[in-house]
């Protein structure tokens, strides 16, 4: 069922036990790769390997500008897209942000508006100083557990890329993803990396 993901216990562990690590909350599978604050160095390699992989294949795929986790400096404003693509031959801007949740597809959902919510102040910031150009907020999301919700191939397929190559970016972030989630969890259970 696509609408729900269990809450995996941790092999070995009681359902009740808190974490072995931060001590602060039970001790499963979504905690570990998204919750404890002593995996956090886990959460930041897992995102930007995922967001400077989309760059990469945005600057292949598109004949965008593709900027990467910089401010918008014609805006003042301290937030800083994952990516910013502008497109000038239809004056487009996206301001695209990359989120690596482990949530279920509702839980998701909620994620991709508040993603929207967070980053339109800064849409339109960019509009007012850049009044003939259409800027507009999108979300790729790659869920821990390995899923690749339709919210991101729609914002693949709205920039233009092609249905084939959305497959090969999908299958590259979900196979990453889950890589650095086992690799996160092995860190978590003996302390290694």
């Amino acid at each position: 069922n696509t609408a729900t993901l269990p809450v995996l216990a941790i092999p070995g562990k009681k359902n009740n036990e808190l974490c072995r690590r931060c001590k602060k909350t039970v001790e499963n599978l979504p905690h570990v790769l998204v919750g404890c604050d002593l995996s956090n160095t886990f959460w930041n390699l897992r995102h930007n390997t995922i967001v400077y992989f989309l760059a990469e294949q945005l600057r292949i795929h598109t004949d965008a500008k593709v900027s990467v986790d910089t401010p918008c400096n014609y805006t003042g404003s301290p937030r800083r897209p994952d990516i910013v693509l502008e497109f000038k031959r239809n004056s487009h801007i996206y301001l695209i942000d990359v989120k690596c949740p482990y949530q279920t597809m509702e839980g998701i959902e909620k994620t991709n508006d508040n993603n929207i919510y967070y980053y339109m102040d800064l849409a339109n910031k960019i509009g007012g100083v850049m009044p003939r150009w259409t800027v507009q907020v999108l979300t790729v999301i790659v869920g821990t557990p390995g899923t690749w919700p339709d919210i991101s191939t729609k914002t693949l397929v709205k920039i233009g890329i092609r249905s084939n190559i959305i497959k090969t970016i999908a299958r590259h972030c979900v196979l990453s993803n889950i890589r650095w989630s086992a690799a996160q969890w092995k860190f978590h259970r003996d302390g290694i990396m």
